[in-house]
């Protein structure tokens, strides 16, 4: 898979800054007073702000330049959805400039976006700053879901053994992102789901699907002729989407309705 030589040093400068920008902004957050840590709202947008620039150098807009800014709107989102609250606190900001750096280190190097294993490492640690940033925005206590531990050992599994059956890598991202779509219906029941954490959950689930996509093309091309394939795989993309759809039709929730809603797309 390479080395040295095929780290991308614009988005690892990238993640390293956010990294250490959210180091600082949790240490400051423990020298300023609870009602002044609203604050580092404005910082950490700019911060977003400031680390999409770099990638401008790029030859082609660059995924990471749309995650950046993403990221930046939602951070103004949720500062705005929780103005005033306890929850808007340097901790909250800490975990998406984490989340942000952690995020990027994807496009550092290919074996991150080449291997389902390199692909669950980076995920599953967004996995786990996604619940805790949830965890800090919520004041009801959330224990999991036997469901979630099974897909999400499976998951793990599956990305373990990517390495030797590469075929089957494409299931392993497929149940990370069964995994986002069960843990938001189980943590988030009814009319409870906040708007910027749904705009979270669509980030990150477009975000894995854009370095997916690749793999289930290589996956198809390698198997047989077209003919054969393209009926099944065609079938398999119309079921997901009228799935998805008639979840947006069903619930009660608008923020979810129009979350299926993208996603469908």
């Amino acid at each position: 898979m390479g080395g040295l030589n095929q780290l991308d040093l614009i988005n690892s400068g990238i993640a390293v800054m956010l990294l250490l920008a959210g180091l600082t902004v949790g240490w400051l957050g423990r020298q300023v007073a609870p009602s002044r840590q609203h604050q580092f709202a404005f910082v950490t947008i700019l911060l977003l702000v400031i680390s999409a620039l770099p990638q401008l150098r790029l030859p082609l807009v660059a995924p990471g330049i749309i995650f950046s800014l993403g990221m930046m709107l939602f951070a103004l989102h949720l500062s705005a959805y929780f103005s005033g609250t306890p929850h808007n606190t340097a901790k909250l900001y800490t975990v998406i400039l984490f989340l942000s750096a952690l995020v990027l280190v994807q496009l550092a190097h290919p074996v991150f976006q080449e291997l389902s294993l390199g692909r669950f490492v980076v995920m599953g640690g967004a996995w786990g700053l996604l619940l805790e940033l949830e965890q800090i925005v919520s004041s009801r206590p959330y224990q999991h879901n036997t469901k979630e531990k099974i897909v999400l050992w499976t998951w793990g599994l599956t990305a373990l053994l990517g390495l030797v059956y590469p075929g089957i890598q494409i299931l392993a991202d497929l149940l990370f992102l069964a995994l986002l779509l069960l843990h938001l219906e189980l943590r988030w029941p009814k009319l409870t789901l906040p708007a910027p954490l749904a705009a979270l959950y669509a980030i990150l689930f477009v975000w894995h699907v854009h370095f997916i996509i690749p793999v289930a093309h290589r996956a198809i091309a390698s198997l047989t002729t077209i003919q054969d394939l393209v009926a099944p795989q065609f079938l398999i993309v119309v079921f997901l989407t009228l799935l998805l759809l008639l979840r947006s039709a069903r619930t009660t929730s608008l923020v979810k309705k129009y979350f299926y809603f993208y996603i469908s797309q």
